[in-house]
């Protein structure tokens, strides 16, 4: 089957994640086949795509640099190229100030994207539970696929002891947890508090909220890999391939654009009267459900 074409949107796309995944490899450089897989893997809407177009894109942009015959690397103005990459993906800033604690949301939001090799996630709305701001590092090796899940909770002209202890709740879920406030007094008051249980503080100066300051680092612990998981799935749409362990983007099947959505084995668990588990099974290791009864497998829907 021939290739799909990118549009010109598709091509920007595709280059901003090219661009990502040259900028985070080991010491700058990746060659041609493992940049192709690395974008099908984050977004799997392209795997019927040609993505030479994009990559060449990125190349005559500046984005990174062709080396003939071995791959690709950062290109020698490297740092104007990480800033113009940066911008690309960086939340939008409020015009206004609401007055509001979400008002903070985009300034942290940014704070982190800026370190490079993650993604972000900010609340929408008042859903009750959730973390103010979600964010996923890649801790990958070329041997394992593994990544950081860090929760931040935002205060806004005041914070307490039961902010210390809420901030600290998502540790249930969370690798890393922050509470970010623009209150420095109370962030310094309860420093000690906040060390011993094991999150790290964040300073927001209120007149610019750009200007955000570590005062705390937090150590990292293990969270509840069932909590884990599903806060993934939930805000990133983030899932782990039965077979080959590697994280990705799931895809919902929508029929009538013609989605196919991502496979799924059904299992059954091994306590009785207990509801089926689904597996999830990457773009890269979809062949290898041919070997698997018809009537156990599904796709997201």
């Amino acid at each position: 089957m021939r290739a799909k074409s990118l549009d010109e949107s598709q091509t920007e796309q595709i280059a901003r994640k090219a661009t990502e995944i040259v900028q985070s490899s080991s010491g700058g450089f990746i060659r041609s086949g493992i940049l192709i897989e690395k974008i099908y893997r984050s977004l799997p809407k392209f795997k019927d795509y040609s993505l030479w177009k994009a990559i060449d894109y990125a190349v005559d942009k500046g984005f990174f640099e062709c080396v003939k015959y071995k791959g690709y690397q950062i290109a020698k103005h490297g740092k104007e190229t990480i800033i113009a990459a940066e911008a690309s993906r960086l939340y939008p800033l409020p015009r206004k100030d609401d007055g509001k604690e979400s008002y903070y949301y985009p300034f942290v939001a940014n704070w982190f994207l800026k370190s490079g090799n993650c993604m972000v996630e900010v609340k929408k709305g008042g859903k009750w539970g959730m973390p103010d701001i979600s964010i996923v590092r890649s801790l990958s090796s070329d041997l394992l696929d593994e990544i950081e899940l860090i929760t931040v909770e935002v205060k806004r002209d005041w914070m307490n002891l039961s902010s210390v202890t809420q901030a600290y709740g998502y540790s249930k879920l969370a690798h890393r947890c922050y509470l970010a406030a623009d209150t420095l007094n109370e962030l310094r008051k309860f420093r000690e508090h906040a060390e011993r249980v094991g999150i790290g503080l964040l300073h927001i100066d209120p007149s610019n909220p750009s200007n955000i300051e570590e005062l705390l680092s937090p150590p990292r612990s293990e969270p509840s890999r069932a909590s884990l998981y599903e806060h993934l799935d939930r805000v990133f749409g983030l899932v782990t391939c039965c077979f080959c362990g590697i994280w990705f983007q799931g895809v919902w099947r929508n029929r009538k654009e013609g989605i196919e959505g991502t496979k799924m084995i059904i299992r059954r668990r091994a306590i009785p009267e207990t509801s089926e588990i689904y597996l999830s099974v990457c773009p890269g290791c979809e062949n290898l459900t041919r070997l698997i009864k018809p009537e156990d497998i599904d796709e997201w829907r």
